[in-house]
């Protein structure tokens, strides 16, 4: 019986061959491939759209952090234009601006004398203000802040 099972084999085999395209019954994908093939292409895909959003919210916490350095730095350029002795008034010591419906907190403050890293000397006899500039912001129910300070010598 295994015998003639072979021979039939044979047969359709060389039969297909010559005749292009027919397919044995060996031949093809059946249900479990076609399952675990589409499994394997979810899990895939699912790391690719995770990787996505990873990405896309990177890319706008960058916006936002490029946003806050651009203010912060227009506000030190708008101290070290007052000079010396308008450095003090030029800015309001904290201020809200909304950009792209985010609000930017910005602080303020300007301190007599220079800062080092471990102490802060602040007698007004050395001619020179610090100017520290804050600025904040929340997304996602995390806040970000840039800083950023300047002197100005009298």
């Amino acid at each position: 019986m295994n015998k003639r099972m072979g021979e039939i084999k044979k047969t359709l085999s060389l039969r297909c061959k010559a005749e292009q395209g027919c397919m044995l019954p060996e031949d093809g994908f059946g249900l479990i491939e076609v399952v675990v093939a589409a499994l394997i292409l979810l899990i895939f895909a699912i790391m690719l759209l995770s990787a996505n959003i990873t990405s896309l919210s990177m890319s706008l916490l960058a916006k936002e952090r490029a946003t806050a350095t651009s203010i912060m730095t227009a506000t030190i350029a708008q101290a070290e234009a007052a000079g010396y002795n308008g450095a003090p008034s030029a800015v309001a010591s904290s201020s809200k601006q909304t950009i792209s419906d985010i609000t930017y907190t910005i602080s303020y403050s300007v301190t007599s004398g220079s800062s080092s890293s471990s102490t802060t000397t602040t007698t007004s006899s050395t001619g020179l203000y610090t100017v520290s500039v804050n600025v904040s912001w929340q997304n996602d129910g995390a806040t970000y802040s840039v800083n950023g300070a300047t002197q100005i010598a009298q």
